[in-house]
């Protein structure tokens, strides 16, 4: 077979012709075919992080949703002593218990739309 298929490579064409048909090729693309390209590029090079066993953990001290962080939440927005999350809820005043009940029903809110969202 005396056909060599090296004949045809890029690399024997003169560089403009190569550029000029990228360039070509390159402005049939409509913005959103582009956008879409470099979505899937950008896509390839998320990693995929597998969560470890504290970090749920972690997350819900930060977000103040363990039973103690709510307590605090919860008395901090009543404006009462944050310190006092461990004491039981009859050696709090009427007013203060109302507070509490108020705070905690708008807590209980945000999280809903917190997890909502989530």
């Amino acid at each position: 077979m005396d056909v060599s298929l090296i004949d045809n490579h890029l690399s024997f064409r003169p560089a403009a012709e190569v550029i000029r048909s990228r360039e070509v090729a390159a402005a049939t693309m409509t913005p959103a075919d582009r956008a879409h390209a470099e979505l899937a590029k950008a896509r390839k090079l998320i990693k995929v992080r597998q969560p470890k066993v504290g970090d749920v953990l972690q997350v819900a001290r930060t977000w103040g949703a363990t039973k103690e962080g709510a307590r605090r939440t919860v008395l901090r927005a009543a404006g009462l002593d944050a310190a006092r999350w461990n004491c039981p809820i009859h050696s709090f005043s009427e007013s203060e218990r109302i507070a509490i009940k108020a705070a905690a029903a708008e807590a209980q809110r945000v999280f809903r739309q917190v997890f909502d969202a989530i």
